[in-house]
């Protein structure tokens, strides 16, 4: 059986990732830089 893209172990897999944690960086960075951030809750 082919492996799929984006398994892990794979080249893609691992590229994948690293573009999952980069983008959670910047998600991060705009909440802790937005102004009144803290005012709002997700509940």
């Amino acid at each position: 059986m082919k492996d799929l893209p984006g398994t892990p172990g794979t080249v893609s897999g691992l590229v994948l990732r690293a573009g999952q944690c980069l983008l959670a960086a910047g998600s991060i960075a705009a909440m802790v830089t937005a102004t009144g951030f803290s005012n709002y809750t997700a509940f």
